[in-house]
């Protein structure tokens, strides 16, 4: 009869948007330890809403002073190093600590 039916369909994927790391808070700004001390610098990630908070940590001197994926620190000699933390998802936020090591 010449009346052809057609039909279309689409899928439609909805996600919640994702909530990014807005800033990095330390507790402390500039730590004293002794060769051999170990420490951890509490981190606030926030808004506390964030997907993702997840932190890689860096020190600039690690032969002063260490730190490890979790955010431990060793003082290993002598001197001045700085150890920053990064947030992962892309935000690029970042706090850093000077680490004095007598």
């Amino acid at each position: 009869d010449g009346n052809v039916k057609k039909t279309a369909t689409c899928n439609v994927t909805v996600t919640a948007a994702s909530v990014p790391v807005k800033s990095l808070k330390a507790d402390t700004k500039k730590l004293t330890m002794g060769v051999g001390d170990t420490a951890v610098v509490a981190m606030v990630v926030l808004p506390v809403t964030a997907d993702n908070k997840e932190l890689a940590w860096e020190s600039d001197k690690p032969g002063v002073a260490a730190v490890d994926d979790k955010g431990n620190i060793t003082a290993v000699s002598p001197g001045t190093a700085k150890i920053t933390a990064s947030s992962t998802d892309g935000s690029k936020k970042k706090v850093t600590v000077t680490i004095t090591v007598r």
